[in-house]
């Protein structure tokens, strides 16, 4: 906390334990990167650059002139050959969020890809990915549907935006460059 405050200006808080849904969470986000580093090093994909939270975050100003913060999991972009790249922002989800939830985190995204901030800095927009999982594996492909519909059936989001896996599926979906 020391060093943070001295880096970002930050006033001093009290310590406290993180929850263990937090610190599930964020090793799951570490274990989701350290498969796109084994990928790369393994030469199964070309991971060009790979950032986790909060490097990974994206500031944008809403359209009511709100500074407003995406805050993506991951983003990470791939080789797609001829000198292309594939960029990625990538949610994890370990089956404790809402259906709501995610669909509200879905239109944060479609937010910041109408803002255009993305756009001008890198000259398109990632598709954003979302790895679904939970302990009973029956439920975890449920969710991953129910995910998958509600995407679909949500006239403000554009379907070609999303795609939606199992956690074992992501690099094999990045190889094929987003095609499910």
């Amino acid at each position: 906390d020391q060093l943070l405050r001295g880096r970002t200006g930050r006033t001093a808080r009290r310590p406290r334990e993180p929850s263990e849904r937090f610190l599930q969470h964020r090793l799951a986000v570490a274990d989701t990167h350290l498969a796109l580093v084994a990928a790369g090093r393994s030469e199964q994909l070309e991971v060009v650059e790979c950032t986790v939270e909060p490097a990974s975050w994206r500031r944008y100003t809403g359209a009511s002139g709100s500074r407003l913060v995406l805050k993506s999991d991951l983003h990470t972009e791939t080789g797609a050959g001829d000198d292309l790249v594939h960029a990625w922002f990538i949610e994890v989800d370990l089956g404790t969020e809402s259906l709501p939830t995610l669909l509200r985190k879905a239109r944060d995204y479609e937010a910041y890809r109408r803002s255009g901030v993305e756009q001008d800095r890198t000259g398109g927009f990632p598709v954003v990915i979302w790895t679904v999982t939970h302990r009973n594996p029956n439920k975890a492909e449920a969710r991953r549907q129910a995910l998958r519909e509600a995407l679909a059936n949500d006239h403000f989001l554009p379907p070609q935006l999303f795609r939606v896996c199992a956690p074992e599926q992501l690099i094999s979906l990045l190889q094929r460059g987003g095609q499910q």
